[in-house]
């Protein structure tokens, strides 16, 4: 009688979660209707998460979602599908948080790295099929920007012994965003590569790019080198080239960031004593830029010419 009373609980548990996650299925049906690319609202959606990690029921949300993952084909598809879920786990972390279950909220955080991971994996993979990631890069530059900054405002407010996997956390981050860039400058150069040997003319052609080339290294792209020492940017302002190459320079013995106002670069967490090397890639205009850790004194200006 016991076990049919358990079997019974388990069953109706199950029809409890599926019911509730119809919802989540008709929002996975929107986003794979659009499987071309990456949907920009991604970005501007507010996630709800229906079962949280403290939930006894959890541990079916998660087989449900590597289910999907099973039934789901083609890198473009499977990118969609992680970005979801890596937004998903960036809901639940802050929801532990909310609740005082740091504990629980670490063993998100380690899904979120590895949610993110199988992302860049997959957009590597369209990468070398030589199909554009251009689009696609453009939207997890957004997103990635906004979790960094999500996770850099909660580092002040966790408890010490969460500090260390929420760095990691934030690193993870920060260089998929910096893999996301290098995409986006990658892209546009190999359509050059490919115009160049088009027009293969007369040899005249291939000796008249030699003096072009060395009038571009005489006045070619800059290295600048920003110090950060006692909480400031020296200088505080900055004039670059779009091409040229910002070192920015942790003299400081706590950690610093930098943050585009705008979210057009982000830095991660700068520690004591490291460097965070930026090639501009921006077009003529200024922009601010500030520490996320110290907002309120930490601020520089980025002049492109």
């Amino acid at each position: 009688m016991r076990k049919i009373l358990l079997i019974f609980l388990f069953g109706f548990a199950l029809v409890l979660f599926f019911a509730g996650a119809s919802v989540s299925a008709q929002q996975d049906e929107a986003v794979s209707a659009t499987a071309s690319s990456i949907v920009l609202n991604e970005t501007e959606e507010t996630v709800e998460p229906i079962i949280l990690p403290d939930s006894p029921l959890y541990f079916l949300k998660l087989f449900k979602e590597k289910v999907s993952l099973w039934l789901t084909f083609g890198a473009e598809k499977e990118v969609n599908k992680y970005l979801k879920l890596a937004r998903l786990r960036m809901a639940e972390y802050q929801k532990m948080l909310e609740k005082g279950k740091p504990e629980t909220a670490q063993k998100v955080l380690a899904r979120y790295e590895e949610t993110l991971n199988k992302v860049l994996t997959k957009v590597e993979e369209l990468r070398r099929e030589k199909k554009g990631i251009l689009k696609i890069s453009q939207d997890m530059e957004k997103i990635l920007t906004k979790h960094t900054s999500v996770l850099q405002n909660v580092l002040d407010h966790v408890p010490p012994e969460a500090k260390e996997s929420l760095l990691k956390a934030i690193e993870v981050s920060r260089q998929g965003l910096n893999k996301v860039l290098e995409y986006q400058t990658k892209e546009p150069v190999k359509e050059e590569v490919k115009e160049t040997p088009a027009p293969p003319a007369a040899p005249p052609a291939a000796e008249a790019p030699q003096p072009k080339e060395e009038k571009k290294e005489e006045a070619g792209p800059k290295i600048h080198q920003v110090l950060i020492k006692n909480s400031v940017y020296a200088p505080p302002t900055i004039i670059v080239k779009s091409g040229d190459t910002i070192q920015w320079i942790n003299q400081d013995k706590v950690s610093h960031t930098t943050t585009s106002v705008r979210g057009l670069f982000n830095s991660g967490t700068i520690q004591s004593g490291g460097k965070w090397v930026y090639k501009v890639n921006l077009v003529k205009g200024v922009y601010q830029y500030y520490c996320a850790i110290h907002p309120e004194k930490m601020k520089g200006t980025l002049k492109v010419e």
